[in-house]
C-alpha cells in the first residue's frame, strides 16, 4: 500500500504481510489538490501504522503484519499528462530519507 495519510493506518487482525510505502504518486497540482483536502505535506504518518488488540484477538506481531517496501523497489509514478500547479519533485510530501535517497539516484 503506498500510503499519505494525517494519521496512523489502522491494521486489524486478519491482516498478513501487508507492504507499506510512501504515497508514490506525483504531478504538478498535487500539492493544491493536498491542501485542498485539508491535509498538511509536512504530517504524513505512513511508516506508524497501529496493530491494535482487543481481549478476543491476541497481541499482533507487527513484523508479521506488515513490513516497509524495500526503497530499492521504489519508484515515483508521474501522472502522464499536464496539470496546472507549481509542486515539483522535491517539494512533495515527506518520503523520508531512505526513499528520497533512492529516487534522486535515479533522476
Amino acid at each position: 500500500m503506498f500510503l499519505f495519510t494525517p494519521t496512523q493506518p489502522l491494521l486489524l487482525a486478519g491482516c498478513d504481510d501487508i507492504t507499506i510505502a510512501p504515497y508514490n504518486t506525483y504531478y504538478s497540482s498535487l500539492a493544491g489538490h493536498i491542501a485542498h483536502a485539508g491535509f498538511s505535506l509536512s504530517i504524513n504518518k505512513w511508516n506508524q501504522p497501529l496493530t491494535p488488540t482487543s481481549s478476543e484477538v491476541p497481541a499482533l506481531d507487527d513484523s508479521r503484519v506488515w513490513h516497509l517496501l524495500s526503497p530499492s523497489n521504489f519508484n515515483l509514478y508521474q501522472i502522464p499528462f499536464q496539470t496546472d500547479g507549481t509542486t515539483n519533485v522535491s517539494s512533495i510530501y515527506t518520503l523520508g530519507t531512505l526513499f528520497c535517497s533512492a529516487v534522486f539516484t535515479r533522476i
